[in-house]
């Protein structure tokens, strides 16, 4: 007896453990994880950064561009010497170091326009961002709906379950009390099994729906959540004046990001085309150079040597002065050496810069221009195209969207109606039953229609619910169950 009290003891006190341990997931809190997870909405967030620095590198186009470079070589042979621009054939070693810059001035509109279409393409990427948050929203509601739908089912079948029990309860008084034959407990309990195998499959119905749910936000399987299930009423009356095509349209026109990415599109391709004209206008830039050379071979003429100098008679030369002849010479400083000029004293004085304007004018670039100018034109035509056309899907889904509503609501209607009438024949044939006017197999006949009536009446609840969210959506509303 103790053990068996421990035992009850250790299996309460695990179950409220593992009840604890579930994780209450509302649909807001779902859809914010799916959305913060999806690989898809991950890689359009890249693509959103990628549109900035496109941006970012448009407009730094504007500013000059400035390098520097060095060059250290070695001359071996015939060669020029870079400095002095003689010839020689010895071995030169030279070094050179110089800064280019340039701007450019004018190049038909290219760099202003492609900041612009830069700024619109990075918009146009931000509501491709925003649609896909809206589609990720819309897959979380139906598939958190198809599981409180599927929980309800099971609900209903565990009810069902419990009315069959109390059913066969009420016979096996019947039958001792000899108003009611022995058999008839046998095919209660036959729908007893058929009201278990009913439970089993709404569990496994619920298990699949959490399963496809964790799929989609990204969970680990084994992860043991619950739905936060709100009260979700059934708004009352017709949907007929809720639901005007024009209005809903509109709004969905205002509201839908695809739309607004589709217009930008437009927008761009439209400045793609102003840039391609700019490849037939001319280009103006203006630039500018530092320049100094050093050479192993320049020798520094301002400082001689004269350590080993000698001061040398020169042979004779005969002359006329005055008409008289005469003999001249002359003293010749000999051995004069002179060192190589410094290495920092040579880059000071090959110091060299330059200006330069450049024009280049387009002539004959074998049509180029004309093409890529046609391309960008069929571009807008092919945009334009697919932006009427997906505004003509919109409308369509709208209209399909109303149209779904309405019908699901008659659906609903009809199923309420139909679920009341089916109660009231059921308490009647539960009357007739416990005074033996009808058998167990009419009695589980009505019951088992009245348990189809309910389905179905929950099956019509939350596709009217769904299709309600999708009109909500094409408002432009949050999706929400309250």
């Amino acid at each position: 007896m103790i053990r068996i009290l421990f035992l009850t003891i250790l299996f309460s006190f695990s179950l409220l453990i593992s009840i604890d341990a579930q994780e209450e997931w509302s649909l807001e809190r779902a859809i914010m994880h799916a959305r913060n997870n999806s690989i898809p909405i991950k890689q359009t967030e890249l693509a959103i950064r990628n549109a900035e620095l496109t941006e970012m590198s448009n407009k730094y186009a504007r500013y000059p561009s400035v390098s520097a470079n060095g060059n250290l070589g070695a001359n071996f042979g015939r060669a020029i010497d870079p400095v002095s621009n003689d010839f020689t054939t010895e071995t030169i070693i030279f070094n050179s170091f110089g800064v280019n810059a340039s701007v450019l001035l004018y190049n038909g509109g290219r760099i202003q326009n492609s900041i612009k279409q830069s700024k619109v393409d990075l918009d146009a990427t931000k509501m491709d961002y925003a649609q896909q948050k809206n589609d990720i929203a819309i897959q979380v509601a139906g598939l958190y709906l198809n599981i409180v739908f599927a929980e309800e089912q099971l609900n209903n079948a565990k009810t069902k379950y419990k009315q069959t029990q109390e059913q066969l309860a009420i016979t096996e008084k019947l039958i001792k009390a000899g108003s009611r034959p022995a058999n008839d407990r046998y095919d209660i309990q036959a729908s007893m099994a058929l009201d278990e195998q009913t439970i089993i499959n709404q569990e496994n119905n619920v298990n699949t729906g959490y399963f496809n749910l964790k799929q989609l936000l990204q969970l680990e399987p084994d992860l043991d959540i619950k739905l936060v299930i709100p009260s979700i009423p059934v708004p009352e009356g017709p949907v007929t004046d809720a639901f005007l095509l024009k209005e809903i349209y509109d709004l969905s026109l205002q509201t839908q990001p695809q739309i607004k990415a589709a217009d930008l599109k437009l927008e761009s391709a439209q400045l793609n085309e102003e840039i391609a004209k700019s490849g037939k206008l001319p280009v103006v830039s203006i630039g500018g150079s530092l320049l100094a050379n050093y050479s192993n071979k320049v020798l520094d003429f301002q400082n001689p040597d004269l350590t080993d100098a000698t001061l040398e008679l020169s042979d004779p030369v005969d002359v006329i002065i005055n008409g008289q002849p005469s003999e001249i010479q002359n003293f010749n400083l000999r051995g004069i050496t002179f060192p190589k000029a410094a290495y920092f004293g040579q880059l000071g004085d090959n110091f060299g810069q330059g200006i330069n304007l450049n024009v280049r004018v387009p002539i004959y670039d074998n049509h180029r221009n004309n093409i890529a100018m046609e391309r960008a034109r069929i571009n807008v035509l092919n945009t334009q195209m697919t932006n009427r056309l997906l505004k003509q899907t919109l409308k369509a889904d709208v209209q399909r969207a109303i149209a779904d509503a309405k019908a699901a609501r008659l659906n609903y209607d009809a199923a309420v109606k139909s679920t009341a009438a089916q109660e009231i024949a059921f308490e009647n044939a539960e009357k007739r039953y416990k005074l033996g006017a009808i058998n167990s197999f009419e009695y589980s006949t009505i019951q088992n229609t009245l348990d189809q009536t309910r389905v179905n009446m929950i099956i019509a609840k939350y596709d009217y619910l769904y299709k309600l969210t999708i009109v909500d959506y094409y408002k432009g509303k949050e999706i929400t169950l309250n």
